[in-house]
């Protein structure tokens, strides 16, 4: 990284390090085989939404299990009473804002990009304000745009 300084660890603290990232890692790819076999599955549940976003968690770029997040929650959805889906809207975008703090510049995390009046990508903050409209709060969602502009500094004022 830029202007921090680089500290020498012992050789035992480097090896502990090595070993808490191969759990990690170990870790990760079990939740990410479980979740691909629900994939496989088409296995839309609570429990699976739920291993879908400690793997997005990890992994915001994997495409593939957002894709895979809305069409279960497009599943679950008609299963809800307004105040559940109130409730599940404010969850879901105060979930997906803490993953555009970390990664602010994640596209599967935001927008939509839009070319000649087609939809090429929709990104999920950008899909659930466009589905579940009525439920957003507007003032929250240019609140963040403005922060997340503010935060990059390449971004002009």
């Amino acid at each position: 990284m830029h202007n921090v300084r680089k500290v020498k660890t012992s050789e035992q603290k480097r090896l502990e390090q090595i070993e808490a990232s191969k759990a990690k890692a170990i870790s990760y790819l079990e939740m990410r085989d479980s979740l691909i076999q629900k994939i496989t599955e088409l296995e839309y549940s609570e429990d699976t939404l739920l291993l879908c976003q400690k793997v997005i968690n990890q992994t915001p770029e994997t495409y593939p299990f957002w894709n895979f997040r809305r069409d279960a929650i497009l599943a679950l959805i008609p299963t809800y009473t307004d105040e559940d889906k109130l409730d599940w809207v404010k969850k879901e975008l105060n979930w997906n804002k803490s993953l555009i703090m970390v990664r602010p510049k994640s596209y599967w995390c935001w927008l939509v990009t839009f070319i000649f009046g087609i939809y090429l990508y929709r990104f999920h903050r950008q899909w659930i304000v466009d589905n579940f409209v009525e439920f957003c709060d507007w003032d929250s969602e240019i609140q963040l745009c403005t922060l997340a502009l503010d935060y990059d500094h390449r971004n002009c004022n």
